[in-house]
């Protein structure tokens, strides 16, 4: 199968990220991260922007809902690899790209852009993640607090009412 990915220079494939979100830790498997923005070409990607490629061999989703539980997956890889590799939000761009489409232009369905906080509220309000993914608060603040915590070197207690952690995996 040819498509611009084969040229684009991977900066990681098949790597777990997992990272601390207020009372869980959520884990993501992604499938590829390019350097640059989907729009760029081999050869001339942005410095300092990534895109996450989610290959697909299955059927595109035959509904909106279905698309929009994949999207909702694409923006928690956003979100992960956003928070681990200290990239803000705005500069990780996702796709779901089905290796099976026969039409090339309908292989590929691109993540909206999205942020960090309106991420978090998608995943509450959507009931398939909202058990999973624990209680709605604000990523900005969380981010803060642990890089506060890291510069300090300091133990942090952040109570969770004693919920469990969990780990959501593709």
């Amino acid at each position: 199968l040819s498509s611009q990915w084969r040229s684009r220079t991977a900066v990681s494939v098949e790597r777990e990220y997992d990272i601390a979100l207020p009372c869980q830790r959520l884990a993501a498997k992604m499938d590829a991260v390019f350097a640059g923005r989907l729009a760029d070409k081999p050869g001339h990607e942005q410095a300092g922007a990534y895109t996450i490629v989610d290959w697909k061999t299955g059927s595109r989703p035959r509904d909106g809902d279905q698309q929009a539980i994949r999207l909702l997956h694409l923006d928690i890889y956003r979100l992960a690899f956003s928070l681990a590799a200290g990239v803000d939000i705005a500069n990780v761009d996702a796709c779901l790209f089905y290796v099976s489409e026969k039409d090339p232009a309908l292989r590929q369905i691109d993540a909206q852009p999205r942020t960090a906080d309106e991420i978090a509220a998608e995943i509450v309000r959507n009931p398939r993640f909202a058990a999973a993914m624990g209680p709605a608060e604000d990523l900005a603040e969380e981010k803060a607090a642990r890089a506060a915590k890291a510069a300090n070197n300091a133990p942090g207690d952040r109570s969770c009412g004693g919920e469990q952690s969990t780990r959501r995996r593709r």
